[in-house]
Protein backbone atom coordinates (compact mmCIF):
# COMPACT_ATOMS: atom_id res chain seq x y z
CA UNK A 1 0.00 0.00 0.00
CA UNK A 2 2.79 2.33 0.87
CA UNK A 3 4.53 1.62 -2.49
CA UNK A 4 1.39 2.58 -4.47
CA UNK A 5 1.01 5.92 -2.67
CA UNK A 6 4.36 7.13 -2.86
CA UNK A 7 4.40 6.14 -6.40
CA UNK A 8 0.69 7.65 -7.58
CA UNK A 9 1.65 10.78 -5.25
CA UNK A 10 4.66 11.50 -7.00
CA UNK A 11 3.07 10.44 -10.66
CA UNK A 12 0.30 12.93 -9.75
CA UNK A 13 2.38 15.38 -8.38
CA UNK A 14 4.05 15.81 -11.82
CA UNK A 15 1.22 16.79 -13.18
CA UNK A 16 1.17 19.29 -10.59
CA UNK A 17 4.16 20.99 -10.65
CA UNK A 18 3.97 20.83 -14.54
CA UNK A 19 0.86 23.44 -13.71
CA UNK A 20 2.63 25.29 -11.13
CA UNK A 21 5.72 26.12 -13.69
CA UNK A 22 3.28 26.96 -16.05
CA UNK A 23 1.31 29.10 -12.86
CA UNK A 24 4.53 30.75 -12.57
CA UNK A 25 5.15 31.90 -15.61
CA UNK A 26 1.55 33.15 -15.77
CA UNK A 27 1.88 35.07 -12.51
CA UNK A 28 5.17 36.70 -13.62
CA UNK A 29 4.41 37.35 -16.95
CA UNK A 30 0.31 38.74 -16.68
CA UNK A 31 -0.48 38.89 -13.04
CA UNK A 32 2.47 40.78 -11.52
CA UNK A 33 2.30 43.18 -13.70
CA UNK A 34 -0.82 44.64 -13.55
CA UNK A 35 -1.72 44.23 -9.52
CA UNK A 36 0.08 44.09 -6.41
CA UNK A 37 2.92 41.41 -6.21
CA UNK A 38 1.10 39.74 -2.61
CA UNK A 39 -2.37 39.59 -4.60
CA UNK A 40 -1.09 38.35 -7.56
CA UNK A 41 1.19 35.52 -5.67
CA UNK A 42 -2.35 34.91 -3.79
CA UNK A 43 -4.06 34.24 -7.18
CA UNK A 44 -1.29 31.82 -8.09
CA UNK A 45 -1.53 29.91 -5.19
CA UNK A 46 -5.19 29.74 -5.40
CA UNK A 47 -4.89 28.44 -9.27
CA UNK A 48 -2.49 26.08 -7.91
CA UNK A 49 -4.42 24.14 -5.12
CA UNK A 50 -7.78 24.42 -7.42
CA UNK A 51 -5.35 22.58 -9.75
CA UNK A 52 -4.24 20.66 -6.84
CA UNK A 53 -7.64 19.63 -6.10
CA UNK A 54 -8.98 18.85 -9.70
CA UNK A 55 -6.34 16.08 -9.93
CA UNK A 56 -6.55 14.20 -6.18
CA UNK A 57 -9.87 13.86 -7.56
CA UNK A 58 -9.37 12.74 -11.15
CA UNK A 59 -6.88 10.24 -9.09
CA UNK A 60 -9.23 9.13 -6.96
CA UNK A 61 -12.29 8.50 -9.28
CA UNK A 62 -10.48 6.67 -11.10
CA UNK A 63 -8.92 4.37 -8.24
CA UNK A 64 -5.45 5.48 -8.35
CA UNK A 65 -5.50 7.14 -4.59
CA UNK A 66 -6.71 5.33 -1.70
CA UNK A 67 -9.75 7.25 0.15
CA UNK A 68 -8.71 6.75 3.18
CA UNK A 69 -8.14 10.12 5.39
CA UNK A 70 -5.04 9.52 6.40
CA UNK A 71 -3.81 7.89 2.92
CA UNK A 72 -4.83 11.13 1.15
CA UNK A 73 -3.20 13.65 4.20
CA UNK A 74 0.46 11.37 3.30
CA UNK A 75 -0.04 12.21 -0.50
CA UNK A 76 -0.95 15.67 0.70
CA UNK A 77 1.85 15.61 2.51
CA UNK A 78 4.17 13.95 0.18
CA UNK A 79 3.39 16.64 -2.40
CA UNK A 80 4.86 19.22 0.22
CA UNK A 81 8.25 17.16 0.48
CA UNK A 82 8.29 17.18 -3.16
CA UNK A 83 8.09 20.51 -3.49
CA UNK A 84 10.18 21.90 -0.83
CA UNK A 85 13.09 19.40 -2.46
CA UNK A 86 11.59 20.87 -6.23
CA UNK A 87 12.50 24.08 -5.18
CA UNK A 88 15.74 23.99 -3.31
CA UNK A 89 17.31 21.34 -6.11
CA UNK A 90 16.20 23.09 -9.17
CA UNK A 91 15.95 26.50 -8.43
CA UNK A 92 19.30 26.51 -6.28
CA UNK A 93 21.28 24.09 -8.45
CA UNK A 94 19.95 24.05 -11.94
CA UNK A 95 18.82 27.57 -11.84
CA UNK A 96 21.52 29.15 -9.58
CA UNK A 97 19.04 31.00 -7.42
CA UNK A 98 21.32 32.00 -3.55
CA UNK A 99 19.49 29.89 -1.19
CA UNK A 100 18.59 33.37 0.78
CA UNK A 101 15.87 34.03 -1.58
CA UNK A 102 14.30 30.59 -2.15
CA UNK A 103 13.85 30.62 1.79
CA UNK A 104 12.87 34.46 1.94
CA UNK A 105 9.87 32.87 -0.89
CA UNK A 106 8.49 30.81 2.18
CA UNK A 107 9.01 33.96 4.69
CA UNK A 108 5.25 34.92 5.86
CA UNK A 109 6.37 37.97 7.66
CA UNK A 110 8.08 39.47 4.20
CA UNK A 111 4.53 38.86 2.97
CA UNK A 112 5.14 35.74 0.94
CA UNK A 113 2.55 33.18 0.85
CA UNK A 114 3.91 30.48 -0.36
CA UNK A 115 4.45 28.55 2.88
CA UNK A 116 0.51 29.00 3.32
CA UNK A 117 0.11 27.59 -0.15
CA UNK A 118 2.50 24.62 0.63
CA UNK A 119 0.41 24.11 4.20
CA UNK A 120 -2.81 24.06 2.30
CA UNK A 121 -1.33 21.68 -0.31
CA UNK A 122 -1.62 18.71 2.79
CA UNK A 123 -5.41 18.90 2.55
CA UNK A 124 -6.29 18.92 -0.99
CA UNK A 125 -6.40 15.37 -1.78
CA UNK A 126 -8.80 15.34 1.44
CA UNK A 127 -10.75 18.31 -0.73
CA UNK A 128 -10.93 16.04 -3.94
CA UNK A 129 -12.46 12.94 -1.86
CA UNK A 130 -15.36 15.69 -0.46
CA UNK A 131 -16.21 16.49 -4.00
CA UNK A 132 -16.47 13.38 -5.13
CA UNK A 133 -18.40 12.03 -2.47
CA UNK A 134 -20.76 15.29 -2.80
CA UNK A 135 -21.25 14.18 -6.76
CA UNK A 136 -24.55 13.12 -7.04
CA UNK A 137 -24.38 9.17 -8.22
CA UNK A 138 -25.32 8.57 -12.03
CA UNK A 139 -28.27 6.15 -12.54
CA UNK A 140 -27.91 3.42 -15.46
Amino acid sequence: MITRIITQSGYSWTWLIGFAFLEGIFRRIVLEPRMPAMLAELLGIAMVLVTGTVIAYQFIRRGRFPQSSSALLLIGGLWVIYTIAFEFLFFHFLAGVPLSEIIENYDVTRGHLFSIGLAATVFVPLVGRSILRARPTQSS
